[in-house]
C-alpha cells in the first residue's frame, strides 16, 4: 500500500523490485479519488522475471491516489517512479554502509545527520526502545540491525516530508515496522498529510530487521508553485483569488520550504508561459501589483507596486509538466552543492 499527500493527478508508475522476487509473485496498483485503505479488486499483473520492470498506465489521470499490492509479504521494492503534473521531487539519503562504521558498533542513541550547504537537514536517530538488544551496525548486510522493541526517528526541522524509502539488508529476518503516522509496507512510508517527524518500531520479541539506507523526498519548490497556482486561482482575471488560500501559501512558504527552496523562487524570473515556477512567479506578480497588500501580503518580499504582468497571468490556466518521483536503491543524484553526514551519540 502506498497511500501519499495528494499532489496532483497520476498518470503512470514504475515499479523495480528486489531480485529475490520469484516468478509467481504478483503485483497490483489501484488507482482512486480517496486513499485506498482496503484490498483493490481486481487482476494482479505477473512479474515476468525477477527484478523486471512493471510498468502500470492511469487511463483516468484525474486519479489523485493510488495503492499498490502484491500478493506475497516478502516482496521488497527497491524503486518506484511516481508521474504527476510537474517536475523531479528532490531527495536526500543516508547510506550506512558508507559511515565508516565497524562490525558491531553500537547505534543506541545515535543520531545520523544529513547536512546540506552546512545546515542540519534531515535526522535519523536509533533507540533500543523497549528491546533487549541494542541497534548495532554489522557489515554481514551492511546496515542498522534493528532489533524486536528498537526505534528509530526521521526527523527534520528544515523541510516536510512527503515520502520514506529504506531499503533493507540482507539476511534480515520479516518482524513488522509500524510507525507513529502514516502507513508503512514494503519499505515504503507515505502520509495524506505533510510530516516534519516519522517514528518506526521494530515488533516482536526476537528477529531483526536491517536497515541498508533511508531515502527522504522532501516538499520543493515546484511543489509549491503548483500548488500555489492550484491555490491562488482568478477566474478569467476578474474574481480576486482566494483570501484564506493565500494565507496559506504564505504560511507554507515561510514554514515548509527550506531556505534554498524559498530562494529559487524569489530568483525566478516571472513568465506566465515558462515553468511551474516562472509561472507561479508571474500569478504572484500580478496579484501584487492589483490587489491590496494589506489583503494579500507580500510574503516573497519581492516589493511589487507594479508589473507589465497584469490580468493574463491572472488566469488559472497553467502547462502542466510531467513530475517524475523516483525512489530507487541506487545512488541519488542531490541539487545541493555541499553535502555531508555526521553522527552523534548521546552520553
Amino acid at each position: 500500500m502506498f497511500n501519499h499527500y495528494n499532489l496532483g493527478s497520476i498518470s503512470k508508475i514504475v515499479i523495480r523490485y528486489s531480485d529475490n522476487a520469484s516468478t509467481s509473485t504478483k503485483i497490483h496498483v489501484s488507482f482512486g479519488n480517496e486513499e485506498l485503505s482496503s484490498q483493490p479488486a481486481g487482476t494482479y499483473k505477473t512479474i515476468a522475471g525477477k527484478g523486471e520492470i512493471e510498468t502500470f498506465t492511469n487511463e483516468n489521470s484525474s486519479y489523485g491516489f493510488f495503492r499498490v499490492a502484491a500478493n506475497t509479504a516478502n516482496l521488497y521494492f527497491t524503486s518506484l517512479e511516481i508521474f504527476y503534473e510537474g517536475n523531479e521531487l528532490k531527495s536526500t539519503s543516508i547510506n550506512v554502509s558508507e559511515l565508516g562504521l565497524n562490525n558491531g558498533d553500537s547505534v543506541n542513541n545515535v543520531t545520523d545527520t544529513i547536512f546540506e550547504n552546512g545546515d542540519d537537514y534531515v535526522k535519523s536517530s536509533y533507540s533500543k526502545g523497549t528491546g533487549n538488544n541494542e541497534p548495532k551496525y554489522y557489515t554481514d548486510g551492511a546496515s542498522y540491525r534493528m532489533y524486536g522493541g528498537n526505534t528509530f526517528t526521521i526527523s527534520s526541522s528544515k523541510i516536510n516530508i512527503l515520502y520514506i524509502c529504506i531499503v533493507f539488508g540482507t539476511g534480515e529476518n520479516t518482524n513488522t515496522i509500524t510507525c507513529s503516522n502514516g502507513t508503512f509496507d514494503n519499505g515504503f512510508w507515505s502520509d495524506s498529510e505533510l510530516r516534519n517527524q516519522v517514528t518506526f518500531t521494530i515488533s516482536g520479541t526476537s528477529g531483526n530487521r536491517r536497515i541498508n539506507k533511508i531515502t527522504v523526498f522532501y516538499y520543493d519548490a515546484t511543489l509549491y508553485a503548483e500548488e500555489f497556482l492550484n491555490t491562488a486561482t482568478c477566474s478569467n482575471g476578474v474574481n480576486p483569488p482566494s483570501v484564506s488560500g493565500w494565507s496559506t501559501m504564505s504560511s507554507k512558504y515561510t514554514n515548509s520550504l527550506f531556505e534554498v527552496e524559498q530562494d529559487i523562487l524569489k530568483s525566478a524570473n516571472a513568465n506566465e508561459n515558462g515553468t511551474v515556477i516562472e509561472q507561479a512567479l508571474a500569478r504572484y506578480h500580478a496579484i501584487q501589483s492589483n490587489y491590496s497588500h494589506s489583503t494579500y501580503n507580500d510574503f516573497l518580499g519581492l516589493n511589487i507596486s507594479n508589473s507589465n504582468l497584469l490580468l493574463v497571468s491572472l488566469d488559472t490556466t497553467n502547462t502542466l509538466i510531467p513530475l517524475i518521483i523516483i525512489i530507487s536503491s541506487l545512488s541519488v543524484g542531490f541539487f545541493f552543492t555541499f553535502r555531508s553526514i555526521k553522527r552523534h551519540k548521546e552520553e
